[in-house]
């Protein structure tokens, strides 16, 4: 009997070990404690933006660059703590009322949300291999310094880069 608890509690121990170790954490866990900062690719043609040039990409209001090429924004996932700092700082609205939002302009305009990243990594990459692509990281994401940081968001305020 002893020998069996002993395996059982073995068993558990070790499942609890693989998933601490095998679960990816959320992406944007860190967000809530640190900055968020608006990158883009190196060569899009921007230089610093306000809150008002934020909002006018995120909703889909400005849809090119100064050069002409298309934006193409991503917002993290609607569940990560870096889209509600950013729905607080940017849009100035809730998580619901962002989905109010998109949901209107979609009956009104047929205008859709930008895409959702499923991580700061591949944030990243979409917007090191294409001009245009607009996203927002927490500020200590690696290789940050290899993107233009178009502005930084610390708490419900966006600051210049």
């Amino acid at each position: 009997m002893m020998r069996h608890t002993f395996k059982i509690c073995s068993a558990v121990i070790l499942v609890a070990v693989f998933l601490a170790f095998a679960t990816p954490p959320d992406n944007n866990a860190r967000a809530a404690g640190a900055d968020l900062v608006v990158v883009t690719h190196p060569d899009t043609n921007t230089g610093p933006l306000s809150r008002s040039d934020l909002y006018d990409i995120f909703t889909s209001q400005r849809k090119r660059w100064g050069d002409g090429a298309p934006v193409i924004a991503f917002n993290q996932r609607s569940t990560t703590d870096a889209r509600s700092v950013f729905n607080r700082a940017v849009m100035q609205m809730s998580r619901d009322e962002v989905v109010q939002f998109w949901i209107d302009q979609r009956i009104r305009h047929g205008t859709r949300a930008p895409r959702d990243s499923p991580s700061d990594a591949m944030l990243m990459r979409l917007a090191s291999a294409r001009k245009g692509v607009i996203g927002y990281v927490a500020s200590t994401t690696a290789g940050i310094d290899k993107l233009q940081v178009v502005a930084r968001i610390s708490g419900d305020k966006v600051l210049s880069p």
